[in-house]
């Protein structure tokens, strides 16, 4: 006897509703002139203004990232620097900062106190405690300022390895950009504390504050950054539509940077100010929709990170050599999947943007071909193979698999496309 499922009561004015993003995050992705004029919204807020001087919210900018041993180099020094200058072996807290265990919990308030920024007394303070063969006596020795200048660092403006790290923990534990943003990137938690909100482990925490200590922040002050774009169309690639630059650095390692500098910034709010300037001020009707502003354009720089870095990874046979028969099919549906997002996201930040790459410039659009497309290009280069060839070379070369008939049904209908293609031009000439 067939079993069905009882019906249950709903209420009766309870309808289904599809759940859509906020327009500002509509506006945040739609494309990079409307983005553009919501960041110069947010910016020019009297609200923001005010959150801003209070250091409720902070603009940064990444500047550059220090590779491993350069940054050992340059922070052996600097912390020494960064010691002498404020003169911290003078507090009588300071010693036991380097031998506390839970000394990073009452950083925060001894940062107001001594009126030092947070993130670089941090940052000192754990270098320094992961570094017990330094010298004890340089930190307490009255040193000239000269003996002591720390020299300047010289970082990268390649961010894969930063991203790869966001990529990896925001998958991982399911948290939003903005939350990377305020909890890690911001640099005022320790690992406990971001192991306890996350639910990762202490040393996973550790290692990724370790790597976020060596990424250089600007902090963004003053008058907002963020102009209006132009109303008229350029018939040319300007350089505000070259989105990134692509090489190949001495060790044949492929590297990318952004040449848009609007894309390295970030919106840090500080969750505890902010807390202590809703008791002082009451509720503000126009928070709500600042902080989902900010946050809209915090993911929309955060996917588009992600996305360069994922088109690198699979596309690097081709940035790197530049032919394009190393060109790999790749949906927008699979790029989509790997970062977390729709593939109509995908489609709105790759539209109308450009890469600079060793070879020239480069459409985004033009890393994402086709089966069809790829097929149709190895059949025009090596017109001798036949379509088992053709599907073993796509099976060992890009780990795709199609039958001998998916490949002559792809070859005939870019074949006939083709030559639609060549009928219309001859029409025309005519």
């Amino acid at each position: 006897m067939l079993k069905t499922r009882p019906k249950t009561d709903t209420h009766p004015n309870l309808k289904l509703a599809i759940r859509r993003p906020s327009p500002l995050w509509q506006q945040a992705f739609a494309s990079a002139k409307e983005a553009q004029h919501l960041a110069h919204w947010l910016e020019t807020h009297p609200l923001f203004r005010a959150l801003q001087s209070e250091g409720v919210i902070r603009k940064v900018r990444w500047t550059r990232f220090l590779p491993y041993e350069r940054y050992l180099a340059y922070m052996e020094r600097h912390a020494i620097a960064f010691v002498h200058r404020h003169r911290l072996y003078e507090r009588p807290e300071w010693q036991l900062l380097l031998t506390h265990p839970d000394a990073e919990e009452f950083l925060s308030d001894l940062a107001k106190r001594w009126e030092l920024p947070e993130r670089e007394l941090r940052r000192v303070v754990r270098f320094l405690r992961t570094q017990p063969k330094l010298p004890q006596e340089l930190l307490i020795a009255d040193v000239s300022p000269e003996e002591v200048s720390a020299p300047l660092a010289i970082g990268e403006a390649d961010f894969s390895e930063v991203v790869d790290l966001a990529i990896a923990f925001v998958r991982r534990y399911g948290i939003s950009q903005q939350d990377f943003v305020d909890y890690l990137l911001s640099g005022r938690y320790s690992a406990r504390q971001i192991a306890e909100r996350f639910g990762c482990t202490v040393a996973e925490a550790q290692a990724l504050i370790e790597a976020l200590d060596r990424l250089e922040l600007q902090e963004m002050l003053g008058e907002p950054t963020v102009a209006l774009p132009s109303p008229v169309t350029p018939t040319k690639i300007s350089d505000e539509q070259l989105l990134a630059e692509v090489w190949v650095d001495e060790m044949g390692q492929l590297r990318w940077r952004f040449i848009d500098a609007h894309l390295t910034q970030r919106y840090l709010v500080d969750r505890q100010r902010l807390e202590e300037w809703k008791r002082q001020h009451g509720e503000n009707a126009e928070l709500p929709q600042l902080l989902t502003a900010l946050q809209a354009l915090n993911e929309r720089n955060g996917t588009i990170a992600m996305l360069l870095q994922t088109l690198c990874r699979l596309q690097r046979d081709f940035l790197r050599t530049g032919n394009p028969l190393d060109l790999r099919p790749l949906p927008q549906a699979e790029v989509a999947r790997q970062i977390g997002c729709h593939r109509s996201v995908v489609c709105r930040l790759i539209k109308g943007q450009w890469l600079k790459t060793p070879y020239g410039r480069l459409a985004l659009v033009e890393l994402f071909p086709s089966r069809r497309e790829v097929i149709a290009r190895l059949h025009s280069a090596f017109p001798h193979w036949s379509d088992r060839q053709i599907a073993d070379y796509l099976r060992e070369r890009f780990g795709i698999r199609l039958s001998r008939r998916a490949v002559t049904y792809h070859r005939h209908h870019a074949d006939s496309t083709d030559a639609l293609l060549r009928s219309a031009s001859h029409s025309k000439g005519r």
